[in-house]
């Protein structure tokens, strides 16, 4: 099965949403005392984290509403690949507002 024109827009948007977050997460982690709380040597990789983890999570989610188990497995690597063509983006969008 492949994603729909729809399902992928919303994909998309999913992306869009958690970039246009990445400068509020940064300033919250690039605190001294926010990394020193969480003990970081990286605050932007640790964002990078966080984002594309909240991307995965929130397809997901969605996905499951409206896909059985067997679709999702079907469109696995369909997600994957929506989501690390936007992966140099993410990171642009982290190491550039530093």
């Amino acid at each position: 099965m492949t994603l729909s024109y729809q399902d992928r827009g919303i994909i998309e948007q999913i992306i869009d949403v958690n970039i246009a977050s990445i400068p509020k997460e940064l300033k919250g982690f690039r605190s001294e005392d926010i990394r020193k709380y969480f003990q970081l040597k990286d605050s932007d990789e640790f964002v990078y984290g966080i984002v594309y983890g909240k991307i995965v999570a929130t397809v997901e989610n969605y996905l499951k509403l409206i896909k059985t188990p067997e679709q999702l497995q079907q469109d696995a690597e369909q997600v994957a690949e929506i989501i690390s063509k936007r992966v140099r983006e993410i990171k642009d969008k982290i190491f550039t507002n530093g």
